[in-house]
């Protein structure tokens, strides 16, 4: 940063003070181990500032020298597919995919890197990242027998396949209650398992796979209706790397497309309101049917775009005011009509189908955010340890978290996010027509950008995702002209601020899909930068043997047992196969497990943190010989040597057993 470029160095000092005030009252009053983890905000801040360029002397819209290599661009997407099928192929004959991401992943951000660095974010890029993107989401396919992730899928994939079976709308709501009102992704998942003969869980994750790597693209046109080129294209990298995008990619559930159909509806808006009366008529028809289809997608997302909607029109508001005025604020884009029909349409559809989404919403957020993981006080969450000691983490992990995966990861998306903030209000003139997207992007950090003292719900961020792109991927954008060599920067500046960015692309690219890869139970199992406890990861996906076990216990549980008392997950899956309503744990503490009756046990508890209730957050990490002390302690009455059923009047499985 030059001399002349004082708002941007006031704009850095500004946030550092900011960060650094925060982080010394998360460690007065909340604890070392918390302040340390949020130091990541403060290493994106000096990355940030590492990375920065001064606007003086020069217009950002004009392009890099040099020109795009046709043959380098056609080179270099042959060998990122060859590099994407060949993840494929590994991992569909070893099982494991953590290094053939790595490696794909690697290799092929690194010639995104290189392109960046030659000629600029060129649209040849676009093509090569939708196929990178699909590394993550279809080898996790490959590898994982049933990923069911929060367990919702087992309750929306048992939907398609009653909905395929009977034909009537009515029976999803019999599987998955009110979604009889909203069973758009049921009905295209069962229309692909019509077409193509695929079962109901491969279809339902082949929608996801597809939907968001054309989205992928599709997030490239919508920015070309409001930024350049080379910002678009900067913009759909990181997108396309953000880990909340490839979590909800394969965890395809109603919203991750319901949000997907939102970011198509804002493109067709736009474009609808800048094309020739010839495609006016055939744009307004389809925007009709995304809202329509949108009604009928999901519940909280309806809620959720109504607050974007208002956000976007909130300088539209203020256009006449003296504030207005004084921001130079010109008319939001989209245009208001049919934005607000699209909310008018999904709210009364709400009304209609007697949704209390309301109270839900309140409910799941509140229970979500006073959960906050990274908390030297533990907050509402509840762990008990049965056989082991509970093994807080320590000032030296909470070190050690900010250079693993996570922390890697959100870092670099912190340094662009402040980069792309710095630009923005900069040169603020220039983005005065998208000033309700800013505002939106500005605002998205919070939700995108995980905090320690806040447990941020995914679900809220994912809508997020593509305004909070647009602040980093302008970021991004301005790296790439800084790194450049084209604006008459010393050599000394220029040199390290290319090599700060090709590592940035790289780490980005293959960190985000690493953070979102909760089948990765080894890779997670390190110093988590959001979680107070060193405990193993919560299981998120059934082995074929594993789904036939929990399908046996249900059946004979069904035949012999008036009610059989199952944890959390267990209780999910047995949901799954139509089994009888079962009950939660009587009584879950420091003591014990205590069940009435029949109590189903899964020797797979000793692997992975075990959440007992949907409702209270909490979780149980079991030490292997506990487990079986407590089974060979109670009377057995069914087992498949990995799946069980123990029976008493009253089942317990004690923390207090006096060991002979």
């Amino acid at each position: 940063m030059g001399v002349g470029d004082r708002p941007a160095i006031s704009l850095f000092v500004a946030f550092a003070l900011l960060t650094l005030t925060s982080l010394v009252v998360a460690y007065l009053f909340i604890g070392e181990v918390t302040a340390i983890k949020g130091g990541y905000v403060l290493l994106g801040l000096l990355l940030a500032a590492v990375l920065y360029r001064s606007h003086e002397g020069w217009d950002e819209d004009a392009p890099l020298e040099g020109r795009e290599s046709g043959r380098f661009a056609r080179w270099s997407t042959k060998f990122v597919v060859v590099l994407t099928l060949g993840a494929y192929v590994v991992t569909y004959l070893t099982g494991a995919r953590l290094w053939p991401v790595v490696v794909a992943l690697g290799l092929g951000y690194a010639v995104l890197a290189v392109q960046i660095l030659s000629v600029g974010p060129t649209r040849s890029i676009v093509p090569q990242l939708a196929v990178l993107f699909t590394v993550s989401p279809v080898t996790k396919y490959l590898s994982t027998g049933f990923y069911f992730g929060e367990t919702d899928l087992l309750g929306h994939v048992r939907a398609v396949e009653v909905l395929y079976l009977t034909g009537q709308l009515e029976s999803i709501g019999e599987v998955y209650a009110s979604y009889n009102s909203f069973p758009v992704l049921h009905i295209l998942s069962g229309a692909v398992s019509s077409f193509t003969g695929l079962p109901a869980y491969d279809s339902l994750i082949t929608v996801g796979i597809l939907t968001y790597t054309a989205g992928t693209i599709a997030v490239y046109y919508l920015c070309r209706t409001l930024f350049s080129r080379p910002k678009s294209v900067a913009i759909v990298f990181v997108f396309s790397t953000l880990s909340v995008i490839h979590n909800y990619t394969t965890y395809f559930f109603p919203q991750a497309l319901a949000t997907a159909v939102v970011f198509f509806l804002f493109y067709v808006t736009i474009r609808r309101n800048s094309v020739s009366d010839r495609y006016y008529a055939p744009l307004s028809v389809i925007a009709l049917l995304v809202v329509v289809g949108l009604a009928f997608t999901h519940h909280v997302t309806q809620i959720l775009f109504a607050g974007m909607v208002a956000t976007l029109y909130a300088p539209s508001v203020l256009r006449p005011t003296r504030i207005g005025r004084g921001l130079g604020l010109n008319d939001a884009l989209p245009r208001l009509v049919p934005m607000l029909f699209a909310v008018t349409a999904g709210l009364t559809h709400l009304l209609v189908a007697r949704i209390a989404i309301v109270g839900y919403f309140i409910e799941f957020t509140t229970a979500k955010v006073t959960d906050p993981f990274v908390s030297d006080t533990g907050g509402e969450r509840t762990v008990f340890g049965f056989g082991v000691d509970i093994p807080y983490h320590t000032p030296r992990v909470a070190v050690e978290s900010l250079f693993y995966v996570d922390g890697l990861y959100f870092i670099g998306l912190t340094a662009l996010f402040v980069v792309g903030v710095v630009a923005v209000i900069v040169r603020y003139n220039r983005y005065t027509n998208v000033a309700g997207v800013v505002l939106l992007g500005f605002g998205s950090a919070l939700a995108v950008l995980k905090t320690p003292l806040l447990n941020t719900v995914a679900r809220l961020s994912l809508p997020l995702t593509l305004f909070f792109s647009v602040i980093a991927g302008l970021g991004l954008w301005r790296v790439a002209v800084g790194a450049s060599g084209s604006i008459g920067d010393g050599v000394a500046r220029t040199t390290t601020r290319r090599i700060a960015l090709f590592g940035l692309v790289v780490m980005l690219g293959v960190t985000g899909p690493l953070v979102a890869g909760d089948d990765l139970y080894g890779l997670h199992a390190g110093a988590n930068m959001w979680e107070t406890y060193s405990t193993p990861e919560q299981q998120v996906e059934f082995s074929e043997q594993e789904l036939g076990e929990i399908e046996a216990l249900t059946r004979h549980s069904d035949r012999y047992s008036d009610d059989v008392t199952m944890l959390w997950v267990t209780r999910e899956a047995s949901d799954r196969f139509g089994g009888e309503e079962r009950s939660e744990p009587t009584d879950i503490s420091a003591g014990g497990i205590r069940a009435d009756g029949a109590l189903a046990y899964r020797t797979k508890w000793t692997e992975h943190q075990v959440g007992y209730s949907t409702t209270v957050p909490g979780t149980l990490y079991i030490a292997d010989w506990w487990l079986y002390r407590e089974i060979g302690a109670t009377n057995k009455v069914y087992t498949t040597g990995t799946t069980g059923v123990l029976w008493e009047e009253s089942v317990r499985m004690s923390n207090n057993r006096s060991v002979a």
